[in-house]
């Protein structure tokens, strides 16, 4: 009983901890539907070393850091299917993937909902669709993050 009161009390330490480290971005990244108390610190931790706002394509390149771009395999006349790079770290990848599942299926967030369901019309497995949705998630945490403005669902 000691040891598990010990190990609650130092759990208890670390979320104090995640929600004094950077605060106030983590609240704007709350904001979007997936990204709750324990994403948003591994979001914070690993997209700001990363992001660059000033760059115009920055979003594809935190796209490309966490590993969700296309990589095609090519070779003379012969032209595969695309495949994830999965060259980029893993912790971000999977943040973004579990976030994207949750903004899906339990939120039901419109924006994040209708990229998946074009997805799954289009024929597309439920993990590719899933991994279009984390690489619109980026494109979001990118934007929320640059602007410093809360996420806001919007359908064109």
């Amino acid at each position: 009983m000691e040891r598990l009161n010990l190990l609650l009390e130092q759990i208890a330490e670390l979320e104090k901890k995640f929600e004094e480290f950077f605060s106030t971005e983590q609240k704007l990244l709350r904001t979007i539907p997936g990204v709750g108390k324990v994403l948003a610190p591994t979001l914070v931790a690993e997209v700001l070393p990363l992001i660059h706002p000033e760059l115009k394509e920055g979003a594809r390149k935190l796209v490309a850091a966490a590993g969700i771009d296309v990589r095609l395999r090519e070779s003379g006349e012969n032209s595969g299917k695309g495949k994830m790079s999965k060259r980029g770290s893993k912790y971000l990848r999977t943040a973004v993937i579990q976030a994207a599942d949750t903004a899906v299926f339990l939120a039901k967030d419109p924006l994040f909902s209708a990229v998946y369901q074009r997805q799954r019309n289009r024929g597309k497995h439920h993990k590719v669709a899933l991994s279009h949705v984390a690489n619109k998630m980026l494109h979001v945490v990118f934007s929320v993050l640059k602007n410093q403005k809360p996420y806001k669902p919007c359908l064109n």
